[in-house]
Formats: structure tokens, sequence, C-alpha cells
């Protein structure tokens, strides 16, 4: 008769399924297992089985060709439900339990049939058995020894899952990585190459899988500083933060790939204490050849504001018709943000036309100050700036204004005649939709911005919808 399904069958299951052992290939450990337990035992038959829902299935077996039967045949399926107890069949043809069981009236013709449980947490998974086609008993050193082998055989069950458990923790990794739109590199202190992703060979112009476990340095792209002269070795991010063992962020240079391209690149490197490789940098950098082009058509066209230094409506409004190609093809967020200086013509009428200047600087030097490195600023006109937040929506860039409000509130412009005053801003926010143009984009965050002053002082709005 078929065994009864245990109480604790889905945790059993559950417990089963961690170890990730079903359907694995053979395994020379477990198969020396099965063989020292025949030869022990004198039995011509010996296996170590999981039981699955509905099948028994060997993990090593000998003197047994099919790779599992199903779970009602199953003599261990009854083990498994005393799991402390060692079990014994000396006779199944007499044993009620076993007497029509196929196993039994036709191959492999069981009669004798001895199992200690393979245990976890309590849970009986499978068993190790041995079987014999003659009625017979054990010797105690026989049954020993059984279990001795069945503790070893759950020894090795826990060194497979451990396995398995890092194996799937590389391939998460791994899949991070190539997903990543950026290059990362993993170097060890003696410059060895110890890990890469594709978008670093992409980036660099090089296979750097031919390169593992080789010597790699950026020095290799002759890598530039912004002025144009050579980066000091120590300055690389890798370098130093080797060095320091503090992170470096931001760090924009030069390189030239092997084709003779040149890009620019920004990035950055942390420090990795490995178990068996020791101090590695972790170095993470991504394509900002766009950006430093456009930083030079700003310059070269003259389309920086005089006053404050920052890009004009024209340079903002180019910057973000790139950005919005950008999000469209890689479908990310994007926002932007009109912050308008309250008060500007009370100011003036005040304190004067150079109080004006003074504040709409101070103005745009804190709001290009508390933003993050990869947000954009500029000035449109009169008293109004804008922000452009890549791969950020308008609640998440929230955060960063609550930043800049505050650093600007506790920031006391000193005007020419020493006086010192406070000032506030509005801010409008507007999520980019697909289908906007720059201009669209723009109009909605200055009718945010329209709503934000109709509040009061230091208000915001985010455009609805």
């Amino acid at each position: 008769m078929p065994a009864v399904i245990p109480a604790n069958e889905a945790a059993r299951q559950q417990e089963l399924t961690s170890f990730q052992i079903l359907d694995t290939p053979p395994d020379s450990s477990f198969d020396n297992l099965v063989a020292l337990a025949a030869e022990i035992c004198e039995a011509p038959i010996s296996t170590v089985t999981f039981i699955d829902s509905d099948r028994q299935w060997f993990k090593a077996k000998l003197g047994v060709e099919s790779d599992q039967t199903p779970r009602e045949q199953s003599f261990c399926a009854h083990a498994i439900l005393k799991p402390n107890e060692f079990m014994v069949v000396p006779d199944a043809a007499k044993d009620p339990r076993f007497e029509d069981n196929p196993l039994v009236t036709g191959e492999p013709n069981i009669r004798f049939y001895a199992a200690a449980p393979l245990v976890s947490k309590g849970l009986g998974l499978g068993a190790l058995c041995i079987i014999d086609r003659q009625p017979r008993t054990l010797k105690p050193f026989q049954e020993s020894a059984l279990r001795t082998l069945a503790s070893q055989a759950a020894q090795l069950m826990e060194l497979h899952r451990q396995r398995a458990m890092a194996e799937n923790h590389r391939r998460f990794l791994h899949t991070v990585m190539e997903t990543l739109a950026e290059g990362v590199i993993v170097r060890d202190s003696q410059r060895r190459l110890l890990a890469h992703n594709t978008m670093a060979s992409v980036l660099l112009g090089t296979e750097l899988k031919d390169m593992v476990g080789q010597t790699f340095s950026m020095l290799h792209f002759k890598p530039v500083q912004p002025d144009g002269f050579p980066i000091p070795t120590e300055d690389l991010p890798s370098y130093k933060a080797l060095a320091t063992g503090e992170p470096q962020r931001n760090v924009i240079f030069g390189i030239t790939r092997p084709n003779k391209t040149e890009i620019w690149i920004e990035s950055n490197a942390s420090v990795l204490n490995d178990p068996v490789h020791g101090e590695c940098a972790v170095i993470s950098f991504r394509d900002v050849s766009d950006r430093k082009a456009l930083e030079k058509q700003i310059q070269r066209d003259g389309t920086t504001d005089p006053l404050t230094g920052l890009p004009n409506r024209a340079a903002f409004l180019n910057y973000v018709g790139k950005a919005i190609a950008a999000a469209s093809r890689y479908k990310h967020p994007m926002s932007v943000c009109v912050a308008s200086l309250d008060d500007l013509k009370a100011m003036v009428a005040k304190h004067g036309p150079h109080a004006a200047d003074s504040a709409l600087k101070h103005f745009g030097t804190i709001l290009r100050a508390t933003l993050r490195h990869e947000d954009s600023v500029a000035r449109l006109a009169g008293d109004d700036f804008v922000a452009l937040f890549p791969y950020v929506d308008a609640n998440r860039a929230l955060t960063s204004l609550d930043r800049f409000k505050s650093t600007l509130e506790n920031a006391q412009l000193r005007l020419h005649d020493g006086k010192e005053i406070t000032l506030t801003g509005a801010c409008g926010l507007s999520d980019w939709k697909p289908g906007m143009s720059a201009e669209d984009l723009l109009d909605s965050a200055l009718k945010a911005c329209g709503e934000a002053k109709a509040k009061g002082r230091n208000s915001v709005a985010v455009a609805a919808g």
C-alpha cells in the first residue's frame, strides 16, 4: 500500500526544494556512499533517494537502472514518515504494506529493505537504503555503518545546497552587472583584472574577457584630465580608492581607445575586501562624451548666462532635447523644475539693482550646488532658473528641492552695504511624458511655478497628471 502523505508535506517539500538537488547530474561523492553501503551490508542494491511530490528520485544508485519510480511504489516514502528511526523490512513479500508492490512482485524483486532517513530540520527528505532480493536481517555494525553513511550523505546535501546558493548569487550578480548601462571592472591590488561586464568592453573598445587574470590599468588608455593634461596615476579613481580606502565619486577624464577614438568617462571606485583576492577596487564608469561635447558647444556658442555663469535657455532646451531622446529610447523617467526667486522687484526697490544681481547669482549657485551631479541647471530669464532631473520623476525630485530650499534659507546673502538678507524661491515641477517636446516640458514646469507663487513665498507645486 502507498505510504500516507505526512502532515508536514508542504514544509518537507519546501525544504527539499531548498537543496536544489533534484534532477542534478551524478556526483561521485554520493556514488561512493552507495557503493560503500552495498559493500558493508553485502547487498546488491543501494540508493540515495529523495521523495518528491509524486516520485522517488535517485541521486545515487547501485544495482538499479531507472532514475526514478512513482512515489506510491516507494519504500523510502515509508521511511520518511519516522525520520528519526531506522527502517528495516525483513521480508517485503510478507509485509502487508509491500506484498502487492510492483517492485516486490516484479523487478527488482525486493525482499529485504533497510534505510536510514535523510533528515533536515526534523523533516524526512529521503533515505540512504540498501535492498536485497532475499529475506534477511542486518548485523548491528551494518546498521551502524548505514546510519553513519546517511549522516555523511546529509552533510553532502548541505554542501550541495551551499554551492547552489553561491552559484545562484554569482548568477544574480552577473545579471545585475550585465543589466547596467555602465561599465564595471573589478581588479585586485596587483592590478589583475578579476571581473567585468559587457558594457565595460563596449565602452573601452576592447575585449576584456581575454585579459581576465592579467594586469589591467586605465593607464593603458592614456587618460587625460579635463584640461587636456595627462592624469597622474595616483589620481585615477581605482588607485586613489585603494590608497585611501575612501570611495571616489564622479571623476571625469578622457581616454583613447585602441581604435584611436576618444571618449570622456565619469568614473567611481570603491574598495571591496574579498576573502580570496584581498583588497580589490570595484570601478564603474559611463560615457559622458555628449555632456562634454555640450559643454564645449556652450562655451563655443556663447550659450552661457553672463551673470550667473550657468547655461542659458537655448543651451538648456538643446540639452533637454537630447535627454528626451534618451528617455524615449530607454524608457526612464525625467522631470524638470522651474525655480523662481521670490520678491525680486521688491528687492530692487529696497536695495537697488546690485542687490538683485547678487541675489540671482547666490540663488543659482545654491541651486547648482545642492542638486545631484547628473542634474543640469540653467537660467531662463529674469528671476527664473530651471533644473533637469534625468532618471528621476517629480516626486523623487522633491527631495532635492527640499535640500535646495533648506540650504537657501540658511545661507544668508550679505549685500554690498553689509546688510544680510534671506532668500526664498517658488518651485514648479513637471514630469516628462512621452510625446512632450522640450518646450512642452518647460511650459508645464513654468505653469506649475506660477501655481507655487500663487500659494505664497517658498512654495512648491507639481504639474497635474
